[in-house]
Protein backbone atom coordinates (compact mmCIF):
# COMPACT_ATOMS: atom_id res chain seq x y z
CA UNK A 1 0.00 0.00 0.00
CA UNK A 2 2.79 2.46 0.91
CA UNK A 3 4.56 1.82 -2.36
CA UNK A 4 1.34 2.27 -4.30
CA UNK A 5 0.71 5.67 -2.66
CA UNK A 6 4.20 6.89 -3.55
CA UNK A 7 3.69 5.65 -7.10
CA UNK A 8 0.51 7.74 -7.27
CA UNK A 9 2.45 10.77 -5.98
CA UNK A 10 5.08 10.43 -8.71
CA UNK A 11 2.48 9.78 -11.43
CA UNK A 12 0.37 12.83 -10.46
CA UNK A 13 3.45 15.07 -10.42
CA UNK A 14 4.56 13.76 -13.82
CA UNK A 15 1.14 14.44 -15.34
CA UNK A 16 0.97 17.87 -13.70
CA UNK A 17 4.43 18.82 -14.94
CA UNK A 18 3.56 17.80 -18.48
CA UNK A 19 0.33 19.79 -18.36
CA UNK A 20 2.14 22.87 -17.02
CA UNK A 21 4.77 22.63 -19.78
CA UNK A 22 2.06 22.36 -22.43
CA UNK A 23 -0.26 25.06 -21.07
CA UNK A 24 2.14 27.82 -20.06
CA UNK A 25 3.32 30.29 -22.76
CA UNK A 26 6.72 29.64 -24.32
CA UNK A 27 9.17 31.54 -26.46
CA UNK A 28 11.20 32.89 -23.53
CA UNK A 29 14.96 33.53 -23.65
CA UNK A 30 17.12 31.52 -21.26
CA UNK A 31 17.87 34.57 -19.10
CA UNK A 32 14.16 35.16 -18.40
CA UNK A 33 12.66 33.84 -15.16
CA UNK A 34 9.64 32.60 -17.09
CA UNK A 35 11.86 30.27 -19.13
CA UNK A 36 12.84 28.47 -15.94
CA UNK A 37 9.30 28.50 -14.51
CA UNK A 38 7.41 27.57 -17.68
CA UNK A 39 9.86 25.34 -19.51
CA UNK A 40 12.89 24.18 -17.50
CA UNK A 41 11.13 23.52 -14.18
CA UNK A 42 8.29 21.32 -15.51
CA UNK A 43 10.79 19.27 -17.51
CA UNK A 44 12.91 18.82 -14.39
CA UNK A 45 9.77 17.82 -12.46
CA UNK A 46 8.85 15.32 -15.15
CA UNK A 47 12.34 13.79 -15.13
CA UNK A 48 12.40 13.64 -11.32
CA UNK A 49 8.96 12.01 -11.15
CA UNK A 50 9.85 9.41 -13.77
CA UNK A 51 13.15 8.77 -11.96
CA UNK A 52 11.16 8.20 -8.79
CA UNK A 53 8.97 5.64 -10.54
CA UNK A 54 12.06 3.83 -11.87
CA UNK A 55 13.68 3.87 -8.41
CA UNK A 56 10.45 2.54 -6.91
CA UNK A 57 10.42 -0.37 -9.38
CA UNK A 58 14.09 -1.09 -8.63
CA UNK A 59 13.42 -0.93 -4.84
CA UNK A 60 15.97 1.90 -4.42
CA UNK A 61 14.03 3.09 -1.42
CA UNK A 62 16.43 5.81 -0.27
CA UNK A 63 16.38 7.36 -3.73
CA UNK A 64 12.60 7.17 -3.71
CA UNK A 65 12.54 8.93 -0.33
CA UNK A 66 14.94 11.64 -1.54
CA UNK A 67 12.81 12.50 -4.59
CA UNK A 68 9.53 12.40 -2.66
CA UNK A 69 10.98 14.59 0.11
CA UNK A 70 12.05 17.14 -2.50
CA UNK A 71 8.51 17.22 -3.89
CA UNK A 72 6.92 17.65 -0.47
CA UNK A 73 9.43 20.35 0.48
CA UNK A 74 8.82 22.16 -2.79
CA UNK A 75 5.12 22.50 -1.98
CA UNK A 76 6.02 23.60 1.53
CA UNK A 77 8.34 26.24 0.03
CA UNK A 78 5.46 27.56 -2.07
CA UNK A 79 3.17 27.64 0.98
CA UNK A 80 5.63 29.57 3.16
CA UNK A 81 6.85 31.95 0.44
CA UNK A 82 3.29 32.85 -0.60
CA UNK A 83 2.69 34.54 2.75
CA UNK A 84 5.78 36.72 2.24
CA UNK A 85 5.60 37.40 -1.51
CA UNK A 86 1.82 37.94 -1.59
CA UNK A 87 0.92 39.39 1.81
CA UNK A 88 -2.65 40.29 0.78
CA UNK A 89 -3.66 37.34 -1.40
CA UNK A 90 -1.17 34.61 -0.45
CA UNK A 91 -3.33 32.91 2.17
CA UNK A 92 -5.36 30.96 -0.35
CA UNK A 93 -2.23 29.94 -2.22
CA UNK A 94 -0.68 28.81 1.06
CA UNK A 95 -3.71 26.71 1.94
CA UNK A 96 -3.78 25.09 -1.48
CA UNK A 97 -0.03 24.39 -1.49
CA UNK A 98 -0.15 22.88 2.00
CA UNK A 99 -2.57 20.19 0.82
CA UNK A 100 -0.07 18.45 -1.53
CA UNK A 101 2.82 19.22 0.85
CA UNK A 102 1.12 17.43 3.74
CA UNK A 103 -0.31 14.76 1.45
CA UNK A 104 3.08 13.79 0.05
CA UNK A 105 4.66 13.94 3.53
CA UNK A 106 1.97 11.61 4.88
CA UNK A 107 2.76 8.98 2.25
CA UNK A 108 6.39 8.98 3.43
CA UNK A 109 5.68 8.06 7.07
CA UNK A 110 6.14 4.32 6.40
CA UNK A 111 9.52 5.17 4.79
CA UNK A 112 10.96 7.08 7.74
CA UNK A 113 13.34 4.27 8.65
CA UNK A 114 15.14 4.86 5.33
CA UNK A 115 15.89 8.51 6.18
CA UNK A 116 19.54 9.56 6.35
CA UNK A 117 21.22 12.89 7.00
CA UNK A 118 21.92 13.41 3.33
CA UNK A 119 18.17 13.49 2.72
CA UNK A 120 18.26 17.01 4.14
CA UNK A 121 19.90 18.16 0.89
CA UNK A 122 17.00 17.28 -1.48
CA UNK A 123 14.54 18.64 1.08
CA UNK A 124 16.43 21.95 1.23
CA UNK A 125 16.62 22.06 -2.56
CA UNK A 126 12.86 21.52 -2.80
CA UNK A 127 12.19 24.35 -0.32
CA UNK A 128 14.41 26.71 -2.29
CA UNK A 129 12.79 25.80 -5.62
CA UNK A 130 9.28 26.29 -4.19
CA UNK A 131 10.18 29.72 -2.82
CA UNK A 132 11.86 30.75 -6.08
CA UNK A 133 8.85 29.65 -8.15
CA UNK A 134 6.54 31.72 -5.96
CA UNK A 135 8.74 34.80 -6.20
CA UNK A 136 8.93 34.48 -10.00
CA UNK A 137 5.14 34.72 -10.25
CA UNK A 138 5.00 38.18 -8.67
CA UNK A 139 4.48 41.08 -11.06
CA UNK A 140 7.37 43.57 -11.27
CA UNK A 141 6.93 47.21 -10.33
CA UNK A 142 4.64 49.10 -12.74
CA UNK A 143 6.26 50.58 -15.86
CA UNK A 144 3.38 52.57 -17.33
CA UNK A 145 3.97 56.34 -17.39
CA UNK A 146 1.01 58.57 -16.61
CA UNK A 147 1.17 61.92 -18.38
CA UNK A 148 -0.12 63.67 -15.22
CA UNK A 149 -1.93 66.35 -17.20
CA UNK A 150 -4.58 68.13 -15.16
CA UNK A 151 -8.13 67.56 -16.47
CA UNK A 152 -10.25 70.50 -17.58
CA UNK A 153 -12.37 72.19 -14.92
CA UNK A 154 -16.13 71.79 -15.00
CA UNK A 155 -18.11 74.92 -15.90
CA UNK A 156 -19.65 76.74 -12.96
CA UNK A 157 -23.13 75.82 -14.20
CA UNK A 158 -22.44 72.05 -14.28
CA UNK A 159 -25.47 69.98 -13.29
CA UNK A 160 -26.26 66.38 -12.37
CA UNK A 161 -28.48 65.69 -15.38
CA UNK A 162 -27.47 62.37 -16.94
CA UNK A 163 -29.59 62.27 -20.07
CA UNK A 164 -28.08 61.64 -23.50
CA UNK A 165 -26.92 64.85 -25.21
CA UNK A 166 -26.77 65.40 -28.97
CA UNK A 167 -23.73 67.65 -29.38
CA UNK A 168 -24.05 67.80 -33.17
CA UNK A 169 -26.10 65.83 -35.69
CA UNK A 170 -24.77 62.30 -35.48
CA UNK A 171 -22.81 62.81 -32.22
CA UNK A 172 -24.33 61.79 -28.88
CA UNK A 173 -22.75 61.85 -25.42
CA UNK A 174 -24.14 59.52 -22.72
CA UNK A 175 -22.50 60.81 -19.52
CA UNK A 176 -23.94 58.11 -17.29
CA UNK A 177 -22.28 55.45 -19.50
CA UNK A 178 -19.12 57.56 -20.02
CA UNK A 179 -19.40 56.90 -23.75
CA UNK A 180 -19.80 58.78 -27.02
CA UNK A 181 -21.80 57.49 -30.00
CA UNK A 182 -20.77 58.70 -33.44
CA UNK A 183 -22.60 58.06 -36.67
CA UNK A 184 -20.26 57.64 -39.65
CA UNK A 185 -22.61 55.97 -42.14
CA UNK A 186 -22.83 53.11 -42.59
CA UNK A 187 -20.88 52.66 -39.34
CA UNK A 188 -21.89 53.57 -35.82
CA UNK A 189 -19.11 53.88 -33.24
CA UNK A 190 -19.32 53.87 -29.44
CA UNK A 191 -16.18 55.20 -27.72
CA UNK A 192 -15.42 54.85 -23.99
CA UNK A 193 -12.11 56.58 -23.09
CA UNK A 194 -11.76 56.13 -19.32
CA UNK A 195 -9.14 53.77 -17.89
CA UNK A 196 -11.06 51.00 -16.12
CA UNK A 197 -9.83 47.99 -14.12
CA UNK A 198 -11.89 44.81 -14.27
CA UNK A 199 -9.89 42.13 -12.48
CA UNK A 200 -7.28 43.28 -9.94
CA UNK A 201 -4.71 41.87 -7.53
CA UNK A 202 -3.81 43.74 -4.34
CA UNK A 203 -0.17 42.60 -4.37
CA UNK A 204 0.88 41.68 -7.92
CA UNK A 205 -0.14 38.04 -7.71
CA UNK A 206 -2.52 35.89 -9.71
CA UNK A 207 -5.97 37.49 -9.55
CA UNK A 208 -7.62 34.11 -8.99
CA UNK A 209 -6.16 34.11 -5.47
CA UNK A 210 -7.37 37.63 -4.63
CA UNK A 211 -10.37 38.18 -2.41
CA UNK A 212 -13.45 39.31 -4.33
CA UNK A 213 -13.49 42.69 -2.57
CA UNK A 214 -9.91 43.29 -3.74
CA UNK A 215 -10.43 41.87 -7.22
CA UNK A 216 -13.26 44.11 -8.37
CA UNK A 217 -12.69 47.87 -8.61
CA UNK A 218 -15.18 50.12 -6.82
CA UNK A 219 -17.88 51.31 -9.22
CA UNK A 220 -17.35 54.62 -10.97
CA UNK A 221 -20.38 56.90 -10.87
CA UNK A 222 -21.36 59.93 -12.89
CA UNK A 223 -21.23 63.19 -10.94
CA UNK A 224 -21.93 66.37 -12.96
CA UNK A 225 -21.82 67.71 -16.50
CA UNK A 226 -21.37 71.08 -18.14
CA UNK A 227 -22.64 71.50 -21.70
CA UNK A 228 -22.17 74.44 -24.08
CA UNK A 229 -22.80 74.08 -27.80
CA UNK A 230 -20.78 71.21 -29.23
CA UNK A 231 -18.70 70.69 -26.08
CA UNK A 232 -19.43 68.82 -22.87
CA UNK A 233 -17.33 68.10 -19.77
CA UNK A 234 -18.41 65.47 -17.26
CA UNK A 235 -16.93 64.40 -13.93
CA UNK A 236 -17.02 60.99 -12.29
CA UNK A 237 -16.36 59.84 -8.77
CA UNK A 238 -13.95 58.89 -7.52
CA UNK A 239 -11.38 59.45 -10.21
CA UNK A 240 -12.23 60.70 -13.71
CA UNK A 241 -13.18 63.54 -16.06
CA UNK A 242 -14.35 63.23 -19.65
CA UNK A 243 -14.40 65.95 -22.32
CA UNK A 244 -16.14 65.74 -25.70
CA UNK A 245 -15.93 68.32 -28.49
CA UNK A 246 -17.93 67.74 -31.66
CA UNK A 247 -16.73 69.45 -34.86
CA UNK A 248 -18.32 69.34 -38.29
CA UNK A 249 -16.45 66.25 -39.53
CA UNK A 250 -14.57 65.09 -36.42
CA UNK A 251 -15.07 64.44 -32.73
CA UNK A 252 -12.40 64.98 -30.09
CA UNK A 253 -12.78 62.85 -26.97
CA UNK A 254 -10.53 63.05 -23.93
CA UNK A 255 -10.61 60.92 -20.80
CA UNK A 256 -8.65 61.73 -17.64
CA UNK A 257 -8.39 58.97 -15.06
CA UNK A 258 -6.49 59.32 -11.79
CA UNK A 259 -4.85 56.20 -10.35
CA UNK A 260 -4.06 56.90 -6.70
CA UNK A 261 -1.81 53.92 -5.90
CA UNK A 262 0.08 51.25 -7.89
CA UNK A 263 -2.69 49.08 -9.30
CA UNK A 264 -2.14 45.51 -10.49
CA UNK A 265 -4.68 43.87 -12.77
CA UNK A 266 -5.25 40.99 -15.14
CA UNK A 267 -7.97 42.70 -17.20
CA UNK A 268 -8.46 46.41 -17.82
CA UNK A 269 -9.15 48.84 -20.66
CA UNK A 270 -7.54 52.16 -21.52
CA UNK A 271 -10.30 52.62 -24.11
CA UNK A 272 -13.14 50.58 -25.61
CA UNK A 273 -14.66 50.94 -29.06
CA UNK A 274 -17.77 49.21 -30.35
CA UNK A 275 -18.51 49.29 -34.08
CA UNK A 276 -21.69 48.25 -35.89
CA UNK A 277 -23.28 48.65 -39.30
CA UNK A 278 -20.54 47.14 -41.46
CA UNK A 279 -20.77 44.41 -44.05
CA UNK A 280 -17.13 43.38 -43.60
CA UNK A 281 -14.81 45.39 -41.36
CA UNK A 282 -11.10 46.04 -41.94
CA UNK A 283 -8.53 48.21 -40.16
CA UNK A 284 -5.34 49.77 -41.53
CA UNK A 285 -2.90 51.02 -38.88
CA UNK A 286 -0.71 54.07 -39.53
CA UNK A 287 2.64 52.22 -39.03
CA UNK A 288 1.62 49.83 -41.86
CA UNK A 289 -0.97 51.80 -43.86
CA UNK A 290 -0.91 49.56 -46.93
CA UNK A 291 -1.97 46.43 -45.02
CA UNK A 292 -5.64 46.07 -44.21
CA UNK A 293 -6.49 43.71 -41.35
CA UNK A 294 -9.88 42.05 -41.33
CA UNK A 295 -11.66 41.98 -37.99
CA UNK A 296 -12.79 38.41 -37.36
CA UNK A 297 -14.40 36.39 -34.60
CA UNK A 298 -12.11 34.69 -32.07
CA UNK A 299 -12.97 31.77 -29.83
CA UNK A 300 -12.06 31.44 -26.16
CA UNK A 301 -10.12 29.74 -24.70
CA UNK A 302 -9.19 27.91 -27.90
CA UNK A 303 -10.42 27.78 -31.48
CA UNK A 304 -10.58 30.55 -34.07
CA UNK A 305 -7.48 32.72 -33.61
CA UNK A 306 -7.59 36.20 -32.10
CA UNK A 307 -6.04 39.26 -33.73
CA UNK A 308 -4.36 42.06 -31.81
CA UNK A 309 -1.73 44.76 -32.21
CA UNK A 310 1.02 45.89 -29.84
CA UNK A 311 4.06 48.13 -29.54
CA UNK A 312 7.31 46.39 -28.66
CA UNK A 313 10.30 47.70 -26.74
CA UNK A 314 12.15 47.80 -30.09
CA UNK A 315 9.84 50.57 -31.35
CA UNK A 316 8.07 48.29 -33.82
CA UNK A 317 4.28 48.21 -33.94
CA UNK A 318 3.02 44.76 -34.88
CA UNK A 319 -0.31 43.20 -35.74
CA UNK A 320 -0.34 39.57 -34.62
CA UNK A 321 -2.67 36.60 -34.83
CA UNK A 322 -2.77 33.74 -32.34
CA UNK A 323 -2.36 30.06 -33.07
CA UNK A 324 -5.57 29.17 -31.21
CA UNK A 325 -7.76 31.72 -29.50
CA UNK A 326 -5.40 34.35 -28.13
CA UNK A 327 -2.65 31.79 -27.45
CA UNK A 328 0.73 31.74 -29.18
CA UNK A 329 2.94 31.25 -31.01
CA UNK A 330 1.83 34.25 -33.02
CA UNK A 331 1.85 35.06 -36.73
CA UNK A 332 2.82 38.59 -37.79
CA UNK A 333 0.28 40.17 -40.15
CA UNK A 334 1.74 43.67 -40.40
CA UNK A 335 4.52 45.74 -38.83
CA UNK A 336 6.00 49.22 -38.90
CA UNK A 337 7.85 51.74 -36.74
CA UNK A 338 6.06 53.76 -34.07
CA UNK A 339 8.04 56.10 -31.84
CA UNK A 340 7.19 56.10 -28.15
CA UNK A 341 4.92 59.07 -27.59
CA UNK A 342 3.82 59.35 -31.24
CA UNK A 343 0.12 59.20 -32.11
CA UNK A 344 -1.30 55.99 -33.56
CA UNK A 345 -4.17 56.03 -35.99
CA UNK A 346 -6.17 53.41 -37.83
CA UNK A 347 -8.63 53.72 -40.70
CA UNK A 348 -11.91 51.79 -40.56
CA UNK A 349 -12.92 50.22 -43.87
CA UNK A 350 -16.28 48.68 -44.71
CA UNK A 351 -15.14 46.22 -47.36
CA UNK A 352 -13.09 48.48 -49.71
CA UNK A 353 -14.41 51.87 -48.60
CA UNK A 354 -12.64 54.02 -46.01
CA UNK A 355 -15.28 55.26 -43.56
CA UNK A 356 -13.52 56.81 -40.57
CA UNK A 357 -10.14 57.40 -38.98
CA UNK A 358 -9.49 56.92 -35.26
CA UNK A 359 -6.38 58.53 -33.75
CA UNK A 360 -4.99 57.63 -30.32
CA UNK A 361 -2.84 60.59 -29.29
CA UNK A 362 -1.69 59.36 -25.87
CA UNK A 363 -1.59 55.55 -26.05
CA UNK A 364 2.05 55.02 -27.00
CA UNK A 365 3.33 57.64 -24.52
CA UNK A 366 1.99 55.82 -21.44
CA UNK A 367 2.09 52.10 -22.21
CA UNK A 368 4.35 49.36 -20.86
CA UNK A 369 6.47 47.45 -23.39
CA UNK A 370 7.81 44.67 -21.14
CA UNK A 371 7.09 41.04 -22.10
CA UNK A 372 3.69 39.68 -21.13
CA UNK A 373 3.86 36.77 -18.64
CA UNK A 374 0.72 35.24 -20.13
CA UNK A 375 1.39 35.75 -23.85
CA UNK A 376 5.05 34.71 -24.09
CA UNK A 377 6.87 34.69 -27.44
CA UNK A 378 8.18 38.23 -26.84
CA UNK A 379 4.71 39.83 -26.94
CA UNK A 380 4.44 42.94 -24.70
CA UNK A 381 1.76 43.61 -22.09
CA UNK A 382 0.14 46.43 -24.11
CA UNK A 383 -2.43 45.45 -26.72
CA UNK A 384 -5.16 46.57 -29.11
CA UNK A 385 -7.47 43.56 -29.37
CA UNK A 386 -9.89 43.22 -32.29
CA UNK A 387 -12.86 40.92 -32.56
CA UNK A 388 -16.38 40.31 -33.83
CA UNK A 389 -19.22 39.18 -31.58
CA UNK A 390 -19.97 36.21 -33.87
CA UNK A 391 -18.68 34.50 -36.98
CA UNK A 392 -21.01 36.55 -39.20
CA UNK A 393 -18.79 39.35 -40.65
CA UNK A 394 -21.70 41.79 -40.14
CA UNK A 395 -21.83 41.14 -36.38
CA UNK A 396 -20.80 44.01 -34.05
CA UNK A 397 -17.07 44.52 -33.53
CA UNK A 398 -15.20 45.43 -30.37
CA UNK A 399 -11.75 46.98 -29.94
CA UNK A 400 -10.14 46.80 -26.50
CA UNK A 401 -7.11 49.03 -25.96
CA UNK A 402 -4.76 48.51 -23.01
CA UNK A 403 -1.56 50.05 -21.67
CA UNK A 404 -0.65 47.00 -19.60
CA UNK A 405 -2.78 43.89 -19.22
CA UNK A 406 -2.53 40.10 -19.39
CA UNK A 407 -5.68 39.33 -21.37
CA UNK A 408 -3.63 37.84 -24.24
CA UNK A 409 -2.37 34.31 -23.59
CA UNK A 410 -2.73 31.81 -20.75
CA UNK A 411 -2.78 32.49 -17.03
CA UNK A 412 -4.12 34.90 -14.44
CA UNK A 413 -0.98 36.95 -13.81
CA UNK A 414 -1.37 40.62 -13.04
CA UNK A 415 0.63 43.61 -14.30
CA UNK A 416 0.87 47.07 -12.80
CA UNK A 417 -0.20 50.61 -13.58
CA UNK A 418 1.85 53.30 -11.88
CA UNK A 419 0.06 56.05 -9.93
CA UNK A 420 -0.80 59.28 -11.71
CA UNK A 421 -3.37 60.85 -14.02
CA UNK A 422 -3.70 59.06 -17.35
CA UNK A 423 -4.90 61.13 -20.31
CA UNK A 424 -6.56 59.48 -23.27
CA UNK A 425 -7.22 61.75 -26.26
CA UNK A 426 -9.09 60.11 -29.14
CA UNK A 427 -10.09 61.79 -32.41
CA UNK A 428 -12.68 60.22 -34.68
CA UNK A 429 -12.83 61.66 -38.22
CA UNK A 430 -15.43 60.90 -40.83
CA UNK A 431 -13.79 60.23 -44.20
CA UNK A 432 -16.90 60.45 -46.39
Amino acid sequence: MARRLVLIVFAVHAIGAGAWFWLMPGGWPVDAARFWVNQAWPLAMLVASLAGIVALAATRDRVVLAIALALAAQWAGVAVAALVVFPASGTWLTVRALVPALGVAATLIPWRAEARRWHLAPAALGLAIGAALTWAERAPAPATRALDVAPPALPADAVRASGVLELRPGVWFAPAAAAVRIAAPPLELDVAPLLSFTSRSPDGGWVMFADARDRWAPPRSFDRIGHHGGEAIASYTPDAVMQVTAHETAVDIAGFTHVAVPTYSHLNTFARLAIAGHERLFLAFSPAPDTRIEVTHADYPTGNPATFACLGADGVFRVLRGASGEKGPFTELAAGPLAKGAPLSFVLYDEDEAIARVTLDDWSAQLDTRPSPTAGWGVPVNAIELGLAATDPRSPAAIFITLAATSVGRGFDSVGHAPGTYRNRIRVERLR
